[in-house]
């Protein structure tokens, strides 16, 4: 797998390049573009399960990682934008290749209603019951119509 990377992100993702291989904890993890294109790769997403500690030491995950590679992009705009782009090789010898021109949830691509309640029930549903994850959903959702925004605080009282 080979990513073209922003030279200014380089050093904040992908160097050095040993201890990218192998983050030792979820902070150096979120850092790592190798460690995050494995992990996007085999689950299809990243999330807060992608950085536990648990997560960290998956074999499957650190040796799809080592098979990350980076070069520069000489025509990135960064820092005017965050732009993407990974090349995959597979074994029958197929290309599939992908290039986003700014990184998602910016302003240039917004997050959609959908993805923004998506994380947020994720998030929520680690320390409240659903009840009550439905509960601040409908609240922060109608919150023009609320008589007092404190009850959506004390809604979100764990």
């Amino acid at each position: 797998m080979e990513c073209l990377v922003p030279a200014g992100e380089v050093p904040i993702v992908c160097e050095p390049r040993p201890a990218k291989l192998r983050p030792r904890t979820s902070y150096d993890a979120q850092f790592s573009l190798p460690y995050t294109i494995a992990a996007a790769l085999l689950d299809d997403r990243i999330g807060l399960d992608t950085f536990t500690p648990e997560r960290l030491g998956d074999g499957r995950l650190l040796r799809l990682a080592e098979r990350v590679v980076h070069a520069v992009d000489p025509a990135s705009h960064f820092p005017q934008g965050f732009p993407g782009w990974v090349r995959l090789r597979l074994g029958d010898g197929r290309v599939l290749e992908a290039r986003e021109p700014d990184g998602r949830g910016g302003p240039s691509r917004p997050l959609g209603r959908e993805a923004i309640l998506e994380k947020f029930r994720d998030n929520a549903a680690r320390v409240l019951p659903p009840n009550r994850v439905d509960e601040i959903e409908r609240a922060a959702l109608s919150l023009d119509a609320l008589d007092d925004v404190g009850a959506l605080m004390r809604l979100c009282r764990a």
